[in-house]
């Protein structure tokens, strides 16, 4: 899980830095559309929650295995 976290944090930073940085020099090219951070912040939310999610029930059902008994299955 903690990983999972490191990973999406890490990836969101870059991510918005790049959009931040990037966004004064491309703004010519879509001139007429949103320059807002709106939209961004939208996505970066519903990533984020959708990536908790799908690393947190893994990680939930594996706390609740009995250790011997998942080495027995290895």
């Amino acid at each position: 899980m903690r990983s999972a976290i490191t990973s999406v944090g890490t990836g969101v930073a870059i991510g918005i830095l790049l959009t931040i940085l990037l966004q004064k020099g491309l703004a010519h090219w879509a001139a007429a559309t949103n320059q807002t951070f709106t939209p961004l912040l939208f996505a970066v939310a519903i990533l984020a929650s959708v990536v908790l999610i799908a690393s947190g029930i893994p990680a939930r059902r594996a706390t609740q295995v009995e250790p011997m008994e998942a080495l027995r299955y290895e």
